[in-house]
């Protein structure tokens, strides 16, 4: 088996133990033979046995309303078979499919949960170190993450906390992580320096406060060529634009007033109509690059401190 099970063995064994007391008893379940027959099979590490017949309870089990007590177990013991045989992908299906399940039990304590989620979270880090990518692109490992109790933070090791924190820069979860932050400086030193922790709690506190510019006001103020560009921050696109734009309107003006109608329509009206709506578009774009790029800016000492921690592991 693996290390990842065999170090939260003894919590299994304790979580199984109170769901087996008094206060916990389940139902009788008709296919409970099925799955002790898996178990028994596990044990004996006939695996590639084991999870034809976990898989056979799951299925039984759709089909009788007196079963069904051991499909949470029998999809985390197929999170270990596979784990076992290094089929990750499938190892995170049933994995997943077991933490589901495990969110609708409303008979397990908190801290019950919690050690199931270190549990989930631990597989993910093992996933990712085993397949080689970010464990922080993982949609699963912040699923599970933010939905649990708090506690869980303190129980991970320094790897995984610096991967949860980054993911939180990168999905823009910047009050969860002032937050996190702040628990940190207060419970958690260990993972910052001093320096980093206010260089980090700074540049979010401007991410929070940053008021970013709209789109919409800068497609309409380019109704005067070059003042939407102004807008965004782009002052030589914005001489360019009225200059260009501006040009064209002349001329095509000018073409107008002494009845020259034939040279602005065969010549002036397209360029003055695709340059005057390329100028309305242009500086939408520039609004939308100019909040990304401020945003970059704050951001980017973050991640940095981040990644600086996590590289002194």
């Amino acid at each position: 088996m693996s290390s990842l099970f065999k170090r939260y063995s003894f919590i299994f064994m304790i979580l199984i133990f109170l769901v087996n007391m008094p206060g916990f008893s389940k139902a009788a379940d008709d296919y409970e033979q099925l799955y002790m027959q898996a178990r028994q099979l596990e044990e004996k590490n006939c695996f590639k046995e084991a999870a034809t017949e976990y898989k056979r309870y799951i299925f039984m089990t759709d089909y009788s309303e007196n079963s069904g007590n051991y499909t949470q177990d029998s999809y985390f013991a197929l999170a270990r078979i596979y784990e076992a045989e290094k089929d990750f992908t499938l190892a995170g299906d049933y994995m997943k499919k077991a933490m589901n399940l495990a969110l609708e039990n409303t008979e397990l304590s908190a801290e019950q949960f919690s050690d199931l989620m270190c549990i989930h979270v631990d597989f993910l880090s093992r996933k990712a170190e085993t397949q080689k990518y970010n464990l922080e692109t993982d949609p699963d490992f912040m699923y599970y993450f933010l939905i649990c109790d708090k506690t869980l933070f303190t129980k991970l090791d320094s790897k995984t906390k610096y991967a949860y924190l980054r993911n939180l820069a990168l999905t823009s979860q910047w009050e969860v992580l002032q937050n996190e932050f702040i628990q940190i400086n207060q419970n958690d030193s260990d993972l910052f320096s001093k320096e980093e922790l206010k260089v980090c709690l700074q540049n979010i506190e401007k991410i929070l406060e940053f008021k970013p510019k709209k789109p919409s006001t800068a497609a309409c103020l380019s109704i005067i060529p070059g003042l939407g560009q102004l807008y965004a921050g782009e002052y030589e696109d914005a001489l360019n634009a009225f200059l260009l734009n501006g040009s064209l309107i002349a001329l095509s003006v000018y073409s107008c007033s002494t009845l020259n109608l034939f040279d602005f329509a065969l010549l002036e009206l397209s360029p003055v109509i695709r340059f005057y709506r390329g100028n309305i578009q242009n500086a939408r774009k520039e609004t939308i690059n100019w909040n990304n790029n401020k945003l970059q800016e704050f951001s980017k000492p973050v991640l940095q401190c981040i990644s600086n921690a996590n590289s002194k592991i």
